[in-house]
């Protein structure tokens, strides 16, 4: 076993997997216990895998939430690659799964909603998990989860052959990740639906012997009815999971948020702790699912355009069910923001065309404040969604030119200081990340030609001081051929040029 890695001292193996090694081990500077979590084999040695770790690691290290493990720092040392992050003391939710330690709705429920929330801050900052999963939802022992593996999970999956998956994985994946299509946070809500399916029932909703056949499962087939493995299951909890694993995404929640906000209502509706084993009574099931239709009716008439006809309608059914359903008020208040920007589509259009204006030109601050102010009234509608896209584009390119310039600005000083390889050493760590980036690769040409000027200037004041040398000890020959190789080295350097018709001059007047 490793005694040290960077300035970290390995105390204990925490885990081992296809990718690499979990240690635990001591951050001597910091004075506290980390988990470093490395990367070996193919992982480890294969130059794209390890672009594609850098640049995901770094993303999720800008990840800051009391429900995401905290990633402290990356580095590489002896050709390992490593991520040194909050150690946690508890266990995952896998083996609290296996070990039946899920023992009540309101655990359930507790865990479902921190989970959600958590990937819910990612995806808005442009970080799609792609494999959520028990083993990856971590729960320490107060209760508190902690989502991990940030980062790494898309490396993974794009490498990994499909013979060669684990078979638990494909049992988490959405319809759309099976089909290889572009991911958004949709696909963590599905995963987060078979999730509780299987924290309620001990068994997951898609599975088989085989991967093709979860596959075909997962894209063709809806899960047994939660009822059926969880008679006491309340009409809420089963149509929030009859949303979020719905196979076209479209259908799912627009993002995890509400999903979040559906759960915590329920949980606060159950006034008390409910184990799997009893049934469940709580103030927010007394309308079951007879309001569905009525909602149905409301975004038909949107659809129509007939929107006094919704709003009246809407208004009739929040009177007659919304303070005793909470699950419906979250319905009712995404078809009031839905409302709301039918009959302001213009002026709301004009703010939108303004927030993304300012994204575009840098002030993504500015535009997402205003966009978080617009998102409260119209949440959840697909003009927000598509604005808060451009607002973490616009980010994202404002934190890329601002770590290039950093990068580009500490190379300099390691340049003008003739730190040459520290400096190509700096520039070689952030072509990591951005390998196509122009302006890095520039530069590091740039240094590499510095430093090939400064060896060169160096091999010429060396040479010529071992000629004097030679000289002055009479040894003409020696110094000849002194000078011969070096022009081999450097034919065109005029300095070498004119020393040797110097010393050949020399020898013949010697004669």
């Amino acid at each position: 076993m490793l005694n040290k890695l960077g300035k970290y001292e390995i105390q204990a193996v925490l885990g081992q997997g296809a990718m690499g090694i979990v240690y635990r081990a001591y951050d001597p500077i910091l004075k506290r216990p980390v988990a470093l979590k490395t990367l070996s084999g193919d992982f480890g040695q294969n130059p794209e895998l390890l672009k594609r770790f850098y640049r995901e690691a770094e993303a999720a290290g800008g990840l800051r939430h009391f429900n995401i493990v905290t990633i402290y720092d990356l580095g590489e040392e002896n050709n390992t690659p490593f991520i040194a992050m909050e150690f946690l003391e508890g266990s995952d939710l896998q083996n609290a799964i296996q070990k039946q330690k899920i023992r009540s709705l309101n655990q359930v429920l507790r865990i479902a909603r921190q989970s959600c929330e958590a990937l819910h801050y990612a995806h808005g900052r442009g970080i799609v998990h792609r494999d959520v999963k028990p083993a990856n939802i971590f729960l320490l022992e107060d209760g508190t989860v902690k989502i991990v593996d940030f980062g790494i999970a898309q490396m993974a999956s794009s490498t990994m052959t499909r013979t060669g998956m684990v078979m638990g994985t494909v049992s988490y994946m959405s319809p759309e990740q099976v089909q290889g299509r572009n991911l958004d946070g949709r696909s963590d809500q599905f995963s987060m639906g078979i999730i509780v399916y299987e924290m309620l029932t001990g068994t997951k909703p898609f599975h088989g012997n085989s991967i093709p056949e979860i596959f075909f499962k997962i894209m063709n087939e809806a899960p047994a009815p939660i009822r059926q493995k969880y008679p006491h299951c309340p009409p809420a909890l089963e149509a929030i999971l009859q949303r979020c694993l719905m196979k076209d995404r479209d259908q799912r929640y627009a993002d995890l948020g509400q999903m979040a906000r559906d759960m915590e209502r329920l949980q606060a509706s159950l006034g008390r702790e409910f184990s799997l084993q009893e049934a469940v009574t709580a103030t927010a099931e007394r309308s079951g699912l007879l309001w569905q239709d009525s909602v149905n009716d409301i975004q038909r008439l949107l659809q129509e355009g007939r929107i006094d006809q919704a709003q009246l309608r809407l208004d009739d059914l929040r009177r007659q069910w919304g303070d005793t359903d909470l699950l419906l008020n979250t319905r009712l208040d995404s078809l009031q923001g839905a409302i709301r920007l039918a009959l302001n589509r213009t002026s709301v259009q004009k703010h939108l065309d303004n927030i993304q204006a300012l994204a575009r030109d840098g002030q993504v601050t500015q535009a997402e404040l205003m966009l978080n102010q617009l998102e409260q009234e119209y949440s959840g509608q697909d003009e927000i969604l598509h604005t808060r896209s451009i607002i973490i584009d616009a980010k994202r390119r404002g934190e890329k030119i601002q770590f290039i310039r950093g990068t580009i600005s500490k190379a300099k000083v390691f340049l003008e200081a003739e730190n040459y390889d520290q400096a190509l050493k700096t520039l070689e760590q952030a072509l990591r990340v951005y390998p196509e980036e122009k302006a890095l690769l520039k530069f590091y040409q740039h240094t590499l030609e510095r430093k090939e000027q400064s060896a060169r200037k160096t091999f010429i004041r060396d040479t010529c001081a071992r000629v004097s040398a030679l000289l002055k000890d009479g040894q003409l020959e020696t110094a000849i051929r002194t000078v011969e190789a070096a022009l081999e080295k450097f034919a065109d350097e005029e300095v070498f040029q004119n020393l040797y018709k110097t010393l050949i001059a020399r020898k013949r007047g010697a004669r």
